[in-house]
Formats: C-alpha cells, sequence, structure tokens
C-alpha cells in the first residue's frame, strides 16, 4: 500500500518514464514541475504552446530542452487540441494541463475527432497528504461535475475506487460527505449518500466500504465521531 507521495515517487521511479504531453507548457510554475518530474525519472516530456515563451523560462530555469519535442501553438485552444492530438496518435502516453483552462482542456478531450472518449463519466479527483494525518487522503468529485445526479455519484465513487486501488489500497474507505450525518427529506445528498452505502452493501460499487451521509469532522476523525455518538467504520 502507498502510504505517502514520496512512496509514490518511489514507485514510480522504478518504472519507465511516460511521454506526457504538456498543454500551455510557457508557465515558470509548470516548467518547474516539468523539469523536477523529468530530472527525477518521472516523465519524459512533450511541450506545447508558444515555444519562444518556453524556451525563455527554460533558459531562466537552467532547463536543457535538448531531446524534448516542442510544437508551437499559438491560443489555448490550439494548445490543447494539439497536446490531445499528440496522446490520441499515441505520440504522447497522458495530458498535464500546464496555463490552459480547464474547459479549454475537457472539450479537446471530448471532441470525437480525436476518439479518446469512453462510456465512463469524466470526473475529478485530488490525492491529498496532511503532515497530521495517517494515510493519504482523496477527494472527488473537485469541479468537474457540479451538481452530480445520483448514476453519476455512482460513476464518481467507482472512479474514485479504482484509483485508489491502482495506489495499492485493496478496499479503499469511503465516506459519502453532507453537511449532517442523518437523513433530511430536505437535502438530497443525504438520502443519495444512503443508497451509495446501500449499493456498497451489495457490491455494487466494487470492492469499497462505503459509508454516509457523513459530516466532514466525523469522516476524518474517530474522536468526533465518538464526540457526537456516531458509529463509523469510516473514520
Amino acid at each position: 500500500m502507498l502510504t505517502s507521495f514520496q512512496a509514490i515517487i518511489e514507485e514510480a521511479k522504478k518504472r519507465k518514464g511516460k511521454r506526457i504531453a504538456v498543454a500551455g507548457a510557457e508557465g515558470r510554475a509548470v516548467l518547474e514541475a516539468v523539469k523536477t518530474a523529468r530530472d527525477t525519472g518521472l516523465m519524459e516530456p512533450v511541450l506545447v504552446g508558444k515555444c519562444d515563451q518556453i524556451k525563455k523560462i527554460a533558459h531562466d530555469l537552467n532547463f536543457d530542452l535538448e531531446g524534448v519535442p516542442l510544437y508551437d501553438a499559438t491560443d489555448e485552444k490550439e494548445e490543447a487540441e494539439k497536446t490531445v492530438e499528440l496522446v490520441a496518435s499515441g505520440q504522447a502516453d497522458g495530458l498535464m494541463k500546464g496555463k490552459v483552462s480547464t474547459p479549454a482542456v475537457l472539450k479537446a478531450v471530448l471532441n470525437k475527432k480525436f476518439n479518446l472518449r469512453t462510456e465512463r463519466l469524466l470526473s475529478h479527483i485530488a490525492l491529498l497528504e496532511v503532515p497530521t494525518y495517517h494515510k493519504l487522503l482523496m477527494t472527488t468529485d473537485g469541479g468537474m461535475v457540479i451538481q452530480p445526479t445520483l448514476e453519476q455519484k455512482v460513476e464518481i465513487l467507482k472512479n474514485g475506487v479504482e484509483m485508489m486501488q491502482k495506489l495499492g489500497i485493496a478496499r479503499p474507505k469511503v465516506a459519502v460527505v453532507a453537511a449532517i450525518e442523518t437523513v433530511n427529506s430536505e437535502m438530497k445528498e443525504t438520502q443519495d449518500a444512503v443508497v451509495l452505502s446501500q449499493m456498497a452493501q451489495r457490491g455494487e460499487l466494487g470492492n469499497a466500504d462505503v459509508e454516509g451521509p457523513l459530516a466532514m469532522d466525523i469522516a476524518f476523525s474517530p474522536e468526533a465521531a465518538r464526540a457526537k455518538g456516531v458509529q463509523s467504520h469510516i473514520s
């Protein structure tokens, strides 16, 4: 089980670096991150963006671009589409968002002409390492599916469980978070949480323990659960 970012990095180092196409690479923070990842063997970058700016920033960062493919693009639409095209054609193994907006990237990814779409729902996942907490945390969805239906919540949960299992967590614990930990007829999110919990008990959501509705403090803290008199297997 991978329990820290450092453990993930060490595991990634054992594998051959993947070719990652960067959309909108003409940002200092973007190139700093790419340089660090390249230098540690985590990725082989393919840079898409305004090449004059990329080269200038790279020079300032002492980032040697020898052998790094560069593709010039004049605006974020072109940057996003060229990056997605590189992935679709097999010239890159994955995509990284640089100085382009999320809508521009998603529009390109979902463009049927690039044939990257599947029947799966796209959802956002954030992996967090908190120094004062004993394990990694993952939150989903952080902004792609703004007002998910129950059916979309099922897909979001399945995506999250699959991601955690790829990190070596065979049976993830999932808290379906709401403002309160009781079912309220006027709060649909609490009702959906109960349905998701029941589906998990029937084995419909993969190998995961799902519980909800749970307030945020209970999801993270056994002490908070005890203080509120809530029996939870998640916190």
